[in-house]
């Protein structure tokens, strides 16, 4: 299919993902705005705050936000065919059949995404489907199909001067400018099963309190997790601040920027994280490094559990029960506070965030 940067006009972005799978989706419409250069970028999206990751982007024009339902897609196919869009890129992990039918609906004369069950029929730029390739990897794959092999961009968050000069305010007043590092205990509101025990964090934090103890730490999350963050924070003591509901995800990427290492879960702090250079030590059960991973190079993965990596896009949840944990998968209770703290401790050092720890650490 021929297709010249300048009949390009219009693209719709469809994603039903999180804030992590946005960020992932970043390199592509970095690729698709850089071939396309006349071109607006309309999103479809679901109504979980991921849109505040390309809301400030110059190619950005209207975003329409939905739930993640057919009669939802139904609703705004009047509003997406006033876009008139000459591409709809469908990301990885999007519903083939609803975004293959948002296509014909539409009238867009190409309809890209990945070979997979009804996208085989529905799409007519299609690119090979792996269960195993990375999100971001997948994504470039549709893009290169439209874009060429142009470089490919790392990912990114759209964020403003004025979001840089909050975070800084932000670091300066709970920091004091003594050395820090991030936590972050809690996923997605609806992914639990992604979460290592708020008391393991807890514990984590109180150790690696005692092994450094002129450190702090700061505690992120959205809104929804504010309470347990804020729970974690008091229980962890030693000036630890939680950041949890009282950042913008632009401001938490910005304060990320400056945070030299972040332990957490598989989640989309994670990715912030990763897209703004922060050293991670991710912590994963059952879902994959191999296609969530942190994106780069350096990151830690900490993962325990002979049947773990268990997650094929449903929620999770283990057949036996797990004794004296309220975690319902056993991957995730199999990681040991012991573990994470030598692994951070191993981290902070080799970084140099501080001069030293206590003689256990140092042995």
């Amino acid at each position: 299919m021929n297709i010249t940067a300048e009949s390009i006009k219009n693209i719709l972005v469809v994603s039903m993902g999180g804030i992590g799978n946005m960020v992932m989706l970043t390199p592509a419409i970095d690729m698709l705005s850089r071939r396309f250069t006349v071109a607006r970028i309309h999103f479809l999206l679901s109504r979980n705050g991921s849109r505040e990751v390309i809301d400030c982007a110059p190619s950005t024009g209207t975003v329409i936000e939905i739930e993640k339902k057919m009669l939802s897609l139904l609703r705004v196919i009047g509003t997406i065919r006033k876009l008139n869009p000459d591409i709809i890129f469908s990301a990885t992990g999007t519903n083939p059949f609803n975004c293959g039918c948002i296509g014909l609906l539409s009238g867009a004369r190409v309809r890209a995404g990945e070979s997979f069950g009804a996208g085989r029929f529905l799409y007519n730029v299609k690119a090979l489907f792996s269960r195993h390739s990375h999100e971001i990897t997948a994504n470039v794959s549709i893009a290169r199909l439209l874009c060429g092999g142009c470089d490919v961009p790392p990912p990114r968050v759209w964020s403003g001067v004025s979001d840089a000069g909050v975070a800084s305010t932000f670091i300066n007043a709970v920091t004091g400018h003594s050395a820090w590092i991030g936590m972050h205990p809690g996923s997605g509101p609806f992914m639990a099963y992604k979460r290592w025990p708020a008391e393991r964090f807890i514990e984590l934090g109180r150790r690696i309190k005692a092994s450094f103890p002129e450190l702090r730490i700061i505690l992120f999350g959205g809104a929804q997790e504010r309470s347990l963050s804020d729970a974690a924070a008091s229980s962890i003591g030693g000036e630890t601040v939680s950041a949890a509901g009282r950042l913008s995800i632009c401001q938490t990427y910005e304060v990320l920027k400056k945070c030299p290492l972040l332990i957490c879960n598989d989640s989309g702090v994670m990715h912030l994280a990763a897209a703004a250079g922060s050293q991670v030590v991710a912590l994963f059960g059952p879902t994959r490094e191999c296609v969530s991973g942190p994106w780069g190079s350096g990151h830690r993965i900490i993962r325990a559990g002979e049947c773990r990596a268990c997650y094929h896009g449903r929620p999770v949840k283990c057949d036996e029960s797990i004794s004296g944990s309220n975690l319902p998968v056993k991957c995730m209770d199999a990681i040991s506070v012991e573990t994470v703290h030598a692994c951070v401790c191993e981290e902070i050092v080799k970084a140099g965030i501080v001069c030293s720890g206590s003689p256990a650490v140092n042995q």
